[in-house]
């Protein structure tokens, strides 16, 4: 459901493709090349008739990232840390893990490639991943000396420059995901004072929201390779959008964060186009950890006011009324205001990685709405229970009312006893 939510948001980006770079750096997503290389049926019906063999598959992948990247002059190869405990992935491995139990696979040269099915099966158990990244990695440095291109293959912390075996500390980062370190080892480059383009070669749509951002904030050239496309990053969106789409983006649901049932991605594009002052509720958030609580009292406006469009209510729990009273279902019912809460603290986090592409060391998400649990870093959906531990009886008016009486009529009495003894008692 999310890759079609991210295909309509990529529909209200601007997509302006320009002429290849004379001389450019290539940050490769190593997840799209895995698919990319995948052999097809005249891969697999060879010449000689022997079969398909893992090395085919590993010769392949390294032709798909050399050939495709001609006036590259470096080549830096990311791959998603997998070896990696207790990060923000966990829900998503979750999701995509398969019901059928996955062996271990281990990757040799001469063995046949498996079927297209048995390959991406493997590949939902985190091991097997692993051993395949060393396994490629093994072909880029055996073709790195023969090749003038200076190649880089990052995984997470451990980056080596393939032509020496060198290590590249400059590249090395905690981040969770080859998503956000594409953007980390940009800020480098520039930091650096690297001033040729770089162009990012991925289909993630959230790498294009990134770059939409990224690109207003770093001086240089910045593009995306779609298929035979180069597509400038700076003209994705303007200045007032590339400031709130990374907020708008994790709001409306990501691989890390969910959505919210009945609006689209796109369908909020459309509200903060039409409506002024609505991308600077989301403007500050992902700007400071944790997020102070204007920033997501702004927020909370945002998916009041754009998201469920009340413009009435300035309250949750009167927006649920409301929704409740017009629709009578709880379909499309408001979150509540502990679930909102939590969400929106989410939100404030991972769009605050995604704004600071130079951090080096990930924060950690324990203690921004994530925990540990049965080993696994999970996203905490609640911190109370859905209804009161204890609910006050209301006072019945009825007997409000007659209490009241009664203590008027005694003090009365109490009065004329007093008035009476009084008058009676006193000895002349």
């Amino acid at each position: 459901m999310w890759k079609l939510q991210k295909r309509k948001l990529q529909e209200k980006l601007t997509m302006t493709p320009i002429q290849e770079p004379d001389t450019y750096t290539s940050i490769v997503d190593m997840g799209l090349i895995w698919r990319l290389a995948a052999p097809t049926t005249e891969d697999r019906e060879k010449g000689d008739s022997t079969k398909y063999t893992w090395g085919d598959y590993r010769k392949k992948v390294v032709r798909t990232v050399l050939t495709r990247r001609k006036n590259a002059e470096q080549i830096i190869c990311v791959n998603d840390p997998y070896d990696q405990r207790w990060i923000i992935k966990d829900s998503e491995h979750m999701l995509r893990q398969k019901s059928a139990s996955v062996s271990n696979i281990y990757m040799k040269s001469e063995d046949k490639f498996p079927a297209i099915n048995d390959f991406h099966l493997p590949l939902g158990k985190a091991e097997n991943k692993i051993r395949l990244q060393v396994f490629l990695q093994v072909g880029f440095q055996s073709t790195a000396d023969t090749s003038a291109v200076e190649i880089f293959f990052c995984i997470g912390p451990w980056e080596k420059k393939n032509c020496t075996g060198q290590p590249a500390p400059q590249f090395a980062c905690s981040r969770a995901e080859a998503d956000t370190a594409m953007l980390f080892i940009y800020s480098v480059l520039r930091s650096e004072g690297y001033t040729e383009a770089v162009i990012l070669v991925t289909e993630d749509i959230d790498n294009y929201v990134q770059a939409a951002f990224v690109a207003q904030q770093i001086s240089g050239i910045l593009c995306l390779k779609r298929k035979t496309q180069f597509i400038t990053s700076r003209s994705l969106c303007d200045e007032e959008m590339a400031a709130c789409i990374i907020p708008l983006n994790v709001l409306t649901g990501c691989d890390h964060n969910s959505g919210f049932y009945g609006t689209s991605k796109k369908l909020a594009v459309d509200r903060i186009l039409s409506s002024k002052g609505a991308s600077d509720l989301l403007a500050s958030c992902g700007t400071e950890l944790p997020a102070p609580k204007e920033v997501l009292d702004d927020v909370e406006k945002f998916v009041i006011r754009y998201i469920y469009c009340d413009g009435r209510n300035t309250t949750l729990g009167e927006v649920r009324a409301a929704k409740w009273w017009a629709q009578k279902n709880t379909v499309r019912l408001a979150p509540d205001s502990n679930s909102l809460h939590l969400h929106l603290k989410r939100t404030n986090y991972l769009s605050f990685l995604v704004k600071h592409p130079n951090l080096q060391l990930h924060p950690s998400p324990i203690g921004h709405e994530w925990h540990l649990l049965d080993g696994l870093c999970l996203p905490v959906r609640y911190t109370q229970p859905p209804l009161p531990t204890s609910i006050p009886l209301p006072l019945n008016p009825d007997d409000k009312d007659m209490d009241t009486d009664s203590e008027s009529d005694n003090g009365d009495a109490a009065d004329s006893d007093r008035d009476s003894n009084g008058s009676s008692g006193v000895k002349q």
